[in-house]
């Protein structure tokens, strides 16, 4: 990600912590997070001091700003920058942040509205949004959990402490996913924080010494299941090989692959 639009990024974040009224102490915390965990910064020094000065320019009451004249120069200049699909994930990080942090969130929504207008983002993907963040049952989301009940939109996964909310965005064909609970989960090999969301990608897994790993198939059939969609999978688990007289080859090979 470029400094331009880490830079941008770090002026909504900080427009949307002084008018949702996160703590100032909270909302380093989860901006120093995301840095680390989604936007590959390793050092955070500048990002956080352009971070701290900012909230104090937004949140100084004797020199007024134009927030929302703010968020709308931002978001423009961001639009040339990212893609459509780039442009849906931002505004989801936007809303986990305010939503995770805040308690006046319900009294903005029409800002984060705004922001969907601005980045051409249809109703139907703003509400999905919405409800994949502040819980609630939708078409395109799916929970995974220990409770053994069948119904739809539900994976089945014994030993998982807590759950796992499951958004498919249709356009994209695209998952993202949140886990919320206190045990260890792993995305592939790297664990997962909580109360965040990651993006699911085709050859990625999710497991733990706790349960059984879950893979991007075993979501797309409960998906494609819902809407009857008939769809051809490649699967392999654990493959192995190696050339002759050599240790050289493929070691623990796992891949999903599907039409459409």
């Amino acid at each position: 990600m470029n400094e331009s639009i880490l830079n941008g990024l770090l002026n909504l974040f900080t427009v949307f912590a002084s008018i949702v009224k996160i703590n100032s102490e909270q909302a380093y915390k989860a901006v120093y997070s995301y840095l680390s965990s989604h936007f590959g910064v390793r050092d955070h020094k500048e990002h956080i001091e352009l971070y701290t000065a900012l909230r104090d320019m937004y949140d100084d009451s004797v020199i007024p700003v134009d927030k929302e004249m703010i968020i709308r120069n931002v978001c423009a200049q961001m639009q040339v920058k990212l893609t459509q699909e780039e442009q849906l994930l931002m505004l989801i990080r936007f809303i986990e942040f305010a939503y995770s942090n805040s308690q006046q969130f319900k009294e903005h929504i029409l800002l984060f509205r705004l922001v969907a207008g601005l980045f051409n983002i249809s109703d139907e993907e703003f509400k999905e949004a919405l409800v994949f963040i502040t819980g609630g049952d939708y078409p395109s989301i799916l929970t995974i959990d220990s409770n053994p009940e069948e119904s739809d939109n539900h994976i089945y996964s014994e030993g998982l402490e807590g759950y796992i909310r499951v958004l498919y965005l249709d356009r994209f064909e695209k998952m993202i996913f949140t886990y919320y609970g206190s045990g260890m989960v792993l995305l592939n090999d790297n664990p997962v924080t909580p109360d965040m969301f990651y993006s699911w990608q085709h050859s990625s897994v999710i497991k733990s010494p706790l349960f059984q790993p879950i893979y991007y198939s075993d979501l797309l059939a409960v998906f494609n299941h819902l809407e009857n969609k008939e769809w051809v999978y490649l699967s392999g688990r654990d493959i192995n090989f190696t050339f002759p007289n050599s240790r050289n080859g493929i070691h623990n090979f796992s891949f999903d692959l599907c039409s459409g």
